[in-house]
Protein backbone atom coordinates (compact mmCIF):
# COMPACT_ATOMS: atom_id res chain seq x y z
CA UNK A 1 0.00 0.00 0.00
CA UNK A 2 1.39 3.27 -1.11
CA UNK A 3 -0.85 5.60 0.38
CA UNK A 4 -4.10 6.75 2.28
CA UNK A 5 -5.38 9.73 2.48
CA UNK A 6 -8.85 10.90 4.11
CA UNK A 7 -11.08 13.72 3.87
CA UNK A 8 -14.07 14.99 5.54
CA UNK A 9 -15.88 17.41 5.14
CA UNK A 10 -13.62 19.13 2.99
CA UNK A 11 -10.86 18.70 5.03
CA UNK A 12 -7.51 16.43 5.25
CA UNK A 13 -7.53 14.31 8.00
CA UNK A 14 -4.20 12.43 9.07
CA UNK A 15 -4.11 9.22 9.20
CA UNK A 16 -2.57 6.73 11.57
CA UNK A 17 -0.88 3.77 10.69
CA UNK A 18 -1.52 1.12 13.78
CA UNK A 19 0.47 -1.85 13.28
CA UNK A 20 -1.56 -4.59 15.72
CA UNK A 21 -4.83 -5.56 14.29
CA UNK A 22 -6.71 -5.85 17.22
CA UNK A 23 -5.60 -2.04 18.42
CA UNK A 24 -6.73 -0.55 15.27
CA UNK A 25 -10.14 -2.63 15.24
CA UNK A 26 -10.95 -1.03 18.37
CA UNK A 27 -10.38 2.57 17.67
CA UNK A 28 -12.48 2.18 14.63
CA UNK A 29 -15.44 0.46 16.85
CA UNK A 30 -14.97 2.77 19.79
CA UNK A 31 -15.33 6.23 17.08
CA UNK A 32 -18.46 3.95 15.20
CA UNK A 33 -19.97 4.35 18.63
CA UNK A 34 -18.98 7.79 19.09
CA UNK A 35 -20.96 8.62 15.86
CA UNK A 36 -17.37 10.09 15.01
CA UNK A 37 -16.25 9.27 11.51
CA UNK A 38 -13.53 7.00 11.38
CA UNK A 39 -12.18 4.35 8.68
CA UNK A 40 -10.23 1.29 9.16
CA UNK A 41 -7.83 -0.41 6.03
CA UNK A 42 -7.48 -4.08 6.98
CA UNK A 43 -4.44 -5.93 4.52
CA UNK A 44 -5.40 -9.64 4.07
CA UNK A 45 -2.47 -11.95 5.67
CA UNK A 46 -3.13 -14.43 3.05
CA UNK A 47 -3.37 -12.09 -0.36
CA UNK A 48 -1.20 -9.05 -0.26
CA UNK A 49 -3.18 -6.69 -2.70
CA UNK A 50 -6.77 -7.23 -1.09
CA UNK A 51 -7.26 -4.62 1.21
CA UNK A 52 -10.82 -4.21 3.44
CA UNK A 53 -11.84 -0.61 3.87
CA UNK A 54 -14.46 0.25 6.53
CA UNK A 55 -15.54 3.81 6.90
CA UNK A 56 -18.28 5.20 8.99
CA UNK A 57 -19.36 8.67 8.50
CA UNK A 58 -21.05 11.12 10.98
CA UNK A 59 -24.47 12.46 10.20
CA UNK A 60 -24.30 14.97 7.85
CA UNK A 61 -20.38 14.47 7.23
CA UNK A 62 -19.01 13.80 3.84
CA UNK A 63 -15.99 11.74 3.64
CA UNK A 64 -14.00 11.14 0.29
CA UNK A 65 -11.10 7.52 0.96
CA UNK A 66 -8.52 7.44 -1.15
CA UNK A 67 -6.10 4.13 -1.07
CA UNK A 68 -3.06 4.12 -3.68
CA UNK A 69 -1.60 1.16 -4.03
CA UNK A 70 0.95 0.10 -6.10
CA UNK A 71 2.10 -3.40 -8.05
CA UNK A 72 4.35 -4.77 -10.42
CA UNK A 73 2.56 -6.67 -12.86
CA UNK A 74 3.36 -10.04 -14.40
CA UNK A 75 4.02 -9.85 -18.21
CA UNK A 76 2.94 -13.32 -20.27
CA UNK A 77 4.28 -12.85 -23.53
CA UNK A 78 4.09 -9.11 -23.84
CA UNK A 79 0.84 -8.97 -22.09
CA UNK A 80 -0.12 -7.91 -18.94
CA UNK A 81 -3.87 -8.44 -16.89
CA UNK A 82 -5.33 -6.24 -13.60
CA UNK A 83 -7.87 -7.45 -11.93
CA UNK A 84 -9.47 -5.81 -9.36
CA UNK A 85 -12.40 -6.56 -7.42
CA UNK A 86 -15.06 -3.94 -6.79
CA UNK A 87 -17.12 -4.79 -3.08
CA UNK A 88 -18.40 -1.69 -1.47
CA UNK A 89 -21.08 -3.31 0.45
CA UNK A 90 -23.45 -1.19 -0.76
CA UNK A 91 -24.42 1.59 -3.23
CA UNK A 92 -22.17 4.61 -2.72
CA UNK A 93 -22.85 8.21 -4.65
CA UNK A 94 -19.61 7.56 -6.30
CA UNK A 95 -17.47 4.95 -6.85
CA UNK A 96 -13.83 5.82 -8.66
CA UNK A 97 -11.28 3.27 -9.21
CA UNK A 98 -7.98 5.09 -11.21
CA UNK A 99 -5.51 2.76 -12.60
CA UNK A 100 -2.16 4.38 -13.50
CA UNK A 101 0.03 1.97 -15.93
CA UNK A 102 3.47 3.02 -17.00
CA UNK A 103 5.80 0.41 -18.81
CA UNK A 104 9.34 0.80 -20.50
CA UNK A 105 7.98 -0.42 -23.68
CA UNK A 106 5.02 0.86 -25.61
CA UNK A 107 1.67 -0.36 -25.12
CA UNK A 108 0.21 -1.38 -27.78
CA UNK A 109 -2.98 -2.08 -26.41
CA UNK A 110 -5.45 -0.99 -23.21
CA UNK A 111 -8.62 -2.53 -22.81
CA UNK A 112 -11.32 -2.51 -19.79
CA UNK A 113 -13.51 -5.58 -20.12
CA UNK A 114 -17.23 -4.93 -18.84
CA UNK A 115 -17.75 -5.68 -15.34
CA UNK A 116 -18.96 -9.02 -14.38
CA UNK A 117 -19.23 -11.63 -11.65
CA UNK A 118 -16.70 -11.88 -8.86
CA UNK A 119 -15.75 -15.50 -9.49
CA UNK A 120 -16.38 -16.12 -13.21
CA UNK A 121 -13.15 -17.66 -14.88
CA UNK A 122 -10.45 -15.19 -15.88
CA UNK A 123 -9.96 -15.82 -19.51
CA UNK A 124 -13.84 -14.58 -19.60
CA UNK A 125 -12.47 -11.32 -19.74
CA UNK A 126 -11.12 -11.60 -23.49
CA UNK A 127 -14.58 -12.12 -25.20
CA UNK A 128 -16.19 -9.59 -22.80
CA UNK A 129 -16.71 -6.10 -24.43
CA UNK A 130 -15.33 -3.00 -23.58
CA UNK A 131 -16.78 -1.41 -20.50
CA UNK A 132 -18.69 1.79 -21.46
CA UNK A 133 -18.27 3.07 -17.59
CA UNK A 134 -14.47 2.85 -18.29
CA UNK A 135 -12.62 6.02 -20.12
CA UNK A 136 -8.46 4.93 -21.31
CA UNK A 137 -6.29 7.75 -21.64
CA UNK A 138 -2.76 7.49 -23.14
CA UNK A 139 -0.24 10.21 -21.87
CA UNK A 140 2.38 8.95 -23.47
CA UNK A 141 3.35 5.97 -25.72
CA UNK A 142 3.89 4.02 -22.66
CA UNK A 143 1.73 5.10 -20.37
CA UNK A 144 -2.36 4.92 -19.72
CA UNK A 145 -4.53 6.06 -17.03
CA UNK A 146 -7.72 3.96 -16.67
CA UNK A 147 -10.76 5.81 -14.99
CA UNK A 148 -13.76 3.55 -14.36
CA UNK A 149 -16.35 5.49 -12.90
CA UNK A 150 -19.94 4.55 -11.68
CA UNK A 151 -22.85 6.80 -10.25
CA UNK A 152 -25.61 5.86 -7.99
CA UNK A 153 -27.77 4.81 -10.67
CA UNK A 154 -25.06 2.90 -12.53
CA UNK A 155 -24.21 0.55 -9.26
CA UNK A 156 -28.09 0.03 -8.86
CA UNK A 157 -27.79 -1.35 -12.06
CA UNK A 158 -24.97 -3.81 -11.74
CA UNK A 159 -26.41 -4.43 -8.25
CA UNK A 160 -26.89 -7.91 -7.00
CA UNK A 161 -28.22 -7.64 -3.96
CA UNK A 162 -26.50 -5.13 -1.14
CA UNK A 163 -24.45 -2.92 -4.07
CA UNK A 164 -21.91 -3.97 -6.53
CA UNK A 165 -19.59 -6.50 -6.65
CA UNK A 166 -17.72 -7.53 -9.34
CA UNK A 167 -14.38 -7.77 -11.07
CA UNK A 168 -13.30 -4.92 -13.12
CA UNK A 169 -10.34 -6.23 -15.65
CA UNK A 170 -7.45 -4.47 -17.88
CA UNK A 171 -6.00 -5.78 -20.52
CA UNK A 172 -2.23 -4.32 -21.94
CA UNK A 173 0.26 -5.44 -24.22
CA UNK A 174 3.56 -3.96 -25.25
CA UNK A 175 4.27 -2.84 -28.95
CA UNK A 176 6.80 -5.44 -29.57
CA UNK A 177 9.29 -5.76 -32.49
CA UNK A 178 8.84 -8.55 -34.91
CA UNK A 179 12.77 -9.50 -34.83
CA UNK A 180 15.01 -9.19 -32.48
CA UNK A 181 17.91 -9.54 -34.86
CA UNK A 182 21.97 -9.54 -33.45
CA UNK A 183 24.82 -9.06 -35.36
CA UNK A 184 28.01 -9.98 -34.67
CA UNK A 185 31.36 -8.36 -35.28
CA UNK A 186 33.17 -11.38 -34.48
CA UNK A 187 31.21 -14.64 -35.07
CA UNK A 188 31.41 -16.39 -31.67
CA UNK A 189 33.82 -19.55 -31.83
CA UNK A 190 32.71 -23.27 -31.31
CA UNK A 191 33.81 -24.52 -27.85
CA UNK A 192 33.78 -28.22 -27.18
CA UNK A 193 33.53 -29.40 -23.41
CA UNK A 194 35.20 -32.61 -22.74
Amino acid sequence: MASVRRTVAGTACPVRVVERREEARAEYQEAVRAGRTAAHVQLSARHANLFTVALHVAARDKAAFTLTYEQLLAREHGRYRLRLLLDPGQVVQRLLVEARIRDSAPLALVRVAKLRAADSEADDAAEAPDDPLATVQRPSPTEALVRWEAGEEAQRGLATGDGLRGLLEVRLSQLLPLFNIQTFTNPPKRVDFK
